[in-house]
């Protein structure tokens, strides 16, 4: 399903030099907590907006690849500004087709709620996850996450992404 940029579907990166505009609605989005995610933001956990690769569009400024080797021979790569290094997005190796989007990067992060917890085993032990959040102490199959997602409100009819 397409979206408007009027609907908040655009971002950047912190110093504002590269801007991206999300062009359809997203598959699901969650919060991980996995030690990975830990290093890369240097917070608790980062949130992931799963979106389709040919929904992401650069509209200005100048991204650059990033490439990062991780234990046990995984590869994580994405964009991020050319400029201040805010990452914009990941590419998941698997999966090819479909991006993780950085929320807190759009003009109105608020827009998109997490539908779930992952990677709850590698939690902070500060951080209070709402009872009534789904949660998972390893990855989530995507299936259950696109269900929660539809069931959320957020997502459009499946079949329509």
């Amino acid at each position: 399903m397409q979206i408007e940029a009027s609907n908040g579907s655009e971002g950047g990166c912190l110093c504002g030099q590269a801007r991206y505009r999300l062009t359809m609605e997203p598959l699901t989005c969650y919060v991980c907590h996995c030690k990975d995610c830990q290093r890369r933001t240097g917070s608790a956990f980062s949130t992931a907006l799963i979106v389709k690769t040919e929904a992401l569009e650069l509209i200005s400024g100048t991204s650059s690849p990033y490439r990062a080797l991780l234990s046990g021979g995984r590869t994580k790569t994405g964009l991020h500004c050319a400029e201040c290094s805010t990452r914009l997005w990941g590419t998941i190796q698997s999966v090819p087709t479909i991006r993780v989007l950085q929320p807190g990067t759009l003009d109105d992060a608020s827009r998109y709620r997490p539908v779930a917890h992952l990677w709850t085993r590698s939690c902070q032990p500060w951080v209070v996850i709402p009872d009534y959040m789904p949660t998972y102490l390893e990855n989530a199959p995507f299936g259950e996450l696109s269900a929660l997602w539809q069931q959320s409100g957020q997502g459009s009819a499946p079949g329509v992404n």
